[in-house]
């Protein structure tokens, strides 16, 4: 049976969670990717197991609580607005995530075996990077790369393309290998619509999600 590659917007997950890909229901074996969408004062708990998980706000904010630890959250408006805070979760860890007002709320996850103590990264320490020029121009927020912060497996960053460049978009990136020692999902948000794609190929897996609206 052929894998499915595509999800219109409504079909990648719930109401609750419009976004819910983990590394089975991709089709892969590493990453995984999940958008909470949460109201003022909700709590969600969740369970690493074998992932490690970066919690990043796309909109709104709020607190992350593992195990001794509380992180605050200070979030965004919106992705396009501002670089985000987050916090890393490492492998088995139990999660509570509370949002301070609407928010939604990416979890990136990849497979992973070495044990990390918790963490927060403040906007502030974020290392964002310009490429490209003209309509090709992009900014990188690095929150998660590999060069960045410490995580086993994990691969998470931003990317920004400007207004005019088939639109103004986001995405919001970990992609894995087939053997990888960080792998990374891919989660893309333009400026309405949405569609969810993933790849494979025999070296790499992409996950990615989509929004438009229009400018």
């Amino acid at each position: 049976m052929a894998r499915q590659l595509f999800y219109p917007a409504g079909t990648g997950g719930d109401d609750t969670t419009p976004v819910d890909f983990d590394a089975r229901r991709a089709g892969w074996s590493y990453s995984g990717l999940k958008v909470l969408d949460m109201q003022a004062g909700e709590s969600r708990v969740v369970v690493t197991g074998t992932t490690e998980m970066a919690v990043l706000p796309l909109s709104g904010g709020g607190s992350v609580e593992v195990e001794d630890q509380v992180f605050t959250l200070a979030g965004r408006t919106g992705v396009f607005d501002a670089v985000s805070d987050f916090a890393y979760i490492p492998i088995d860890s139990e999660v509570r995530i509370t949002a301070d007002r609407p928010s939604e709320i990416a979890l990136c996850t990849a497979e992973a075996t070495r044990r990390i103590d918790p963490y927060y990264v403040p906007a502030t320490d974020i290392a964002i990077e310009v490429r490209g020029g003209g309509v090709g121009t992009r900014q990188i927020n690095n929150f998660l790369s590999a060069d960045v912060r410490d995580a086993d497996k994990l691969i998470a960053v931003e990317v920004i393309t400007p207004e005019g460049s088939r639109g103004r978009r986001i995405r919001l990136t970990s992609t894995t290998s087939s053997a990888p020692t960080r792998s990374s999902s891919r989660r893309s948000t333009t400026s309405g619509s949405t569609e969810t794609t993933a790849s494979a190929s025999s070296t790499a897996t992409r996950l990615t999600m989509r929004s438009t609206k229009p400018c």
